[in-house]
């Protein structure tokens, strides 16, 4: 027996069986993802990404340098506020 549980990349049903495992996986047949069974009650798909997908590095973080602080000059002006 199968169920029906919603693609959650295209919200097109997708069969399952009912005695699902975590950790399962299935493809949609409309949209061609990778899902895997991450909740049983009641059962959830997520989309699989691999290890190696190039999707996974958006290379935000290229440009961070090991030190993010190099460029900052500490100011002492303590002296400058007006204290009551």
């Amino acid at each position: 027996m199968s169920i029906s549980v919603e693609c959650p990349s295209c919200s097109v049903p997708v069969k399952v069986a009912a005695s699902a495992k975590l950790g399962q996986t299935v493809s949609c047949t409309a949209c061609k993802s990778n899902l895997e069974v991450v909740w049983l009650a009641p059962i959830e798909l997520d989309i699989l990404f691999d290890d190696d997908d190039e999707d996974t590095d958006d290379g935000l973080y290229e440009d961070v340098s090991e030190n993010p602080y190099e460029d900052y000059q500490y100011v002492d002006d303590a002296d400058n506020y007006d204290r009551d």
